[in-house]
């Protein structure tokens, strides 16, 4: 059987680059391929991004391939993720960009090239179960690097034609490889939470992006009183404590946005505390809906897999129920199953 030709989707960071000279080492016929998704032609950051993709595809020898995907990530994230705010939610454009992008169009992008699989620098452990004959995910061993929480919406379809070379490691080691083989991007630093934006300001992106201000409404304490205005609900997340515009003489939070009349509520800590919550747009990864069966949930990519029950299941919907009360469950934000390490699926919190 021939031997898989693998594109290395290649950010121009360490793990990208780590994983195509391990790849080029085992013998894969591989190239490099970088996507451009700014709506801006400009971006300085994305500018850097293939200028050093293309620096250690040239380093290894491969070909290096730019792929425009600006309007399909326009289409599919961007919007979305202005459309979220806008709602008083808290998006993940991340889940939203592996479904739609680097392991949809840009798989598709591959196969086109003559590459029948993509790898990528994620830190997630992909196994095949010979006896269920199924492709499967689990958290990678360097914990505080996993992010499986950004794949659930994988399928086995996709998976096929996967491949995480770094889900053993541990940063610090992917760090020192680079190091060891003269990669041109060892020192390279971390790259920053949200990709498309350069400097970080969601706030100041999205009025820039839809030229909007926001519609003002009411601040309310949990009671229901009116204790202050604000200028948009795009402007806060459940939990800020940061810039509420009150004093309340305790510790405030937002622990509520309300879209249909645009108001904020402040609470305290304790107000935060939740123990059920209803997840829409579920995808399971093999098909399993472990119904009433305990199971491990993560609210965030940052937090720690909570023991919960799925306790009602209605097509792509589920509400789910934890052994104790979780702080700040956020609409917008993604709802990721475990059984132990593996990661079983997801949705996103309504």
């Amino acid at each position: 059987m021939a031997r898989d030709k693998i594109a290395v989707a290649m950010s121009g960071g360490v793990d990208s680059s780590v994983v195509a000279y391990m790849l080029k080492e085992q013998g894969y016929d591989i190239c490099g391929i970088t996507m451009v998704i700014s709506n801006s032609a400009n971006s300085e950051k994305e500018k850097k991004t293939v200028k050093d993709a293309k620096l250690v595809a040239n380093f290894l020898g491969i070909e290096h391939h730019v792929i425009n995907l600006r309007k399909e990530f326009y289409e599919t994230v961007i919007k979305q993720f202005l459309t979220e705010y806008e709602n008083g939610r808290t998006p993940n454009p991340c889940v939203t960009c592996n479904k739609y992008i680097k392991f949809g169009a840009l798989l598709n992008h591959a196969k086109v090239l003559g590459y029948n699989k993509i790898a990528t620098g994620h830190y997630v452990i992909q196994k095949y179960n010979n006896e269920s004959k199924q492709h499967e995910v689990y958290r990678a061993d360097d914990e505080s690097k996993d992010q499986t929480y950004m794949m659930y919406n994988l399928n086995q379809q996709i998976l096929q034609h996967t491949m995480f070379p770094l889900g053993d490691y541990s940063k610090t080691k992917v760090r020192e490889l680079a190091f060891n083989w003269n990669l041109p991007i060892a020192s390279k630093g971390e790259s920053q939470e949200i990709c498309f934006i350069d400097d970080n300001d969601y706030k100041k992106y999205w009025q820039e992006n839809t030229n909007k201000t926001g519609i003002a409404g009411d601040l309310l304490d949990t009671k229901g009183n009116k204790i202050g205005r604000h200028n948009g609900i795009q402007n806060y997340t459940i939990g800020q404590r940061k810039g509420l515009g009150v004093a309340l003489g305790h510790p405030a939070y937002v622990t509520k946005i309300n879209s249909k009349n645009h108001s904020v509520t402040i609470g305290k800590n304790e107000n935060l505390f939740k123990t059920k919550l209803s997840v829409n747009n579920v995808n399971w990864l093999a098909g399993e809906h472990p119904l009433n069966n305990e199971i491990l949930v993560k609210i965030r990519y940052r937090s720690k897999p909570e023991p919960a029950k799925i306790i009602k299941f209605i097509a792509k919907k589920v509400v789910i129920e934890f052994n104790e009360p979780q702080r700040a469950i956020t609409p917008g934000q993604s709802a990721v199953f475990y059984s132990g390490k593996r990661l079983i699926g997801g949705g996103v919190i309504e």
